[in-house]
């Protein structure tokens, strides 16, 4: 009797193993590994939207309201982490934009959010905002941006912050066709 449950671990070990390898075989970019919402269009396996470049979707003047005058001085930080591509523009430590391009792995990570704002026809999930500062992602079609606004010296003239982001956010998805 002791011979089965021997053989029952090797079949169960063989068995994992050849899924493993199977599981490592299909994430070598080919069309089967990506979501159907995330077409390929280049060899590396990104998805389209993993090759945008966040730094050109706003301008000096979209720049502006966070960035002063020096909007049109400061050079963006391009980085990729996590397969996020994201572009960052600061004036200090603490004042500037953020943009980011990503996928959450689970949506209502983003969207069981209670503060909400309008971005064109999509919604903006605030994660916080405060007078002078806002971080919220806006769920667009293939992929989410995300933008992270602060601003010691902002003069927006509105209740919520959130509402000049928005309008910065949207601007960017018009530039991204989204």
């Amino acid at each position: 009797m002791t011979t089965k449950p021997s053989r029952l671990v090797f079949m169960t070990t063989a068995i994992a193993a050849t899924l493993s390898l199977a599981a490592c075989g299909s994430e070598s970019g080919g069309t089967d590994s990506a979501p159907a919402s995330a077409p390929l269009s280049a060899p590396d396996g990104q998805a389209a939207w993993q090759q945008q470049d966040p730094c050109s979707l706003l301008s000096e003047q979209e720049l502006q309201p966070y960035l002063g005058d020096k909007a049109g001085s400061i050079p963006p930080e391009r980085s990729s982490k996590l397969n996020r591509s994201t572009c960052e523009w600061k004036v200090s430590k603490y004042d500037g934009v953020r943009l980011v391009l990503w996928q959450p792995p689970a949506p209502t990570v983003v969207t069981d959010r209670d503060k909400t704002v309008e971005v064109g026809e999509r919604t903006g999930y605030i994660t916080s905002e405060t007078s002078t500062s806002c971080l919220m992602d806006v769920k667009a079609d293939p992929a989410y941006l995300q933008i992270d606004v602060n601003a010691a010296d902002v003069d927006s003239g509105r209740e919520h912050y959130c509402e000049v982001a928005a309008e910065t956010a949207q601007a960017a998805l018009t530039k991204l066709g989204w």
